[in-house]
């Protein structure tokens, strides 16, 4: 009886943190691509909504406040913050020819892509930094995508900014 007891208590608890890690799911498992967002509801998430309460913020490198740039310095590295009005985990997806440099947050296939989760020690926060650099191509946009959800069985959340590139 105890040993039934206990393999319900563990079972309990890996099934607990796979649904409070989903954004790592998304990006590891389930993303056709390292810029696709959720185009349809997922187990028990709900269809994506464009998110207009989001907020996409792009820094120089070491920094996270004061007036963000409005254009990107082509192969010049960035804080991308982004914030929210509540407390969320997210992935960010910052675009073709971009790469993340924020670590503890770097998706392993994706290295445009970063995931706040609880699996890689994130806890819900009203913000996040992913640092990165941006993509060469000069004259072109640096797409960044942010996927997100209120809780674990609410709508995909997702918001979007687009950054011109420059010779800088």
């Amino acid at each position: 009886m105890a040993q039934s007891v206990a393999l319900c208590v563990v079972l309990a608890l890996a099934l607990a943190g796979s649904a409070a890690a989903y954004p790592i799911y998304w990006a590891d498992e389930y993303a056709p691509t390292c810029f696709a967002v959720p185009k349809a509801g997922k187990d028990c998430h709900k269809a994506p909504q464009t998110d207009r309460t989001t907020g996409i913020m792009l820094y120089p490198a070491g920094q996270s406040s004061g007036k963000p740039v409005a254009k990107a310095c082509a192969g010049k590295a960035y804080n991308v913050m982004v914030t929210f009005p509540d407390r969320r985990l997210a992935y960010v997806a910052l675009g073709a020819g971009s790469r993340v440099t924020t670590s503890a947050a770097a998706v392993k296939r994706c290295a445009n892509s970063a995931v706040f989760s609880t699996s890689n020690g994130f806890k819900p926060s009203s913000r996040f930094t992913a640092s990165g650099v941006a993509p060469m191509a000069v004259g072109s946009k640096w797409q960044v995508q942010v996927v997100s959800a209120t809780g674990g069985c609410a709508p995909f959340m997702v918001a979007s900014a687009s950054i011109d590139i420059a010779k800088c």
